[in-house]
């Protein structure tokens, strides 16, 4: 695995963790 490669699985895996972020933010406001 070559650099581009690497950065590439980082920026897919950061995409992702931010989607999810946004999706369960608000509910974890509405519990609190």
């Amino acid at each position: 695995m070559d650099a581009l490669d690497l950065a590439g699985v980082v920026l897919f895996v950061f995409g992702l963790g931010f989607c999810l972020g946004l999706l369960l933010w608000p509910r974890l406001i509405g519990f609190k």
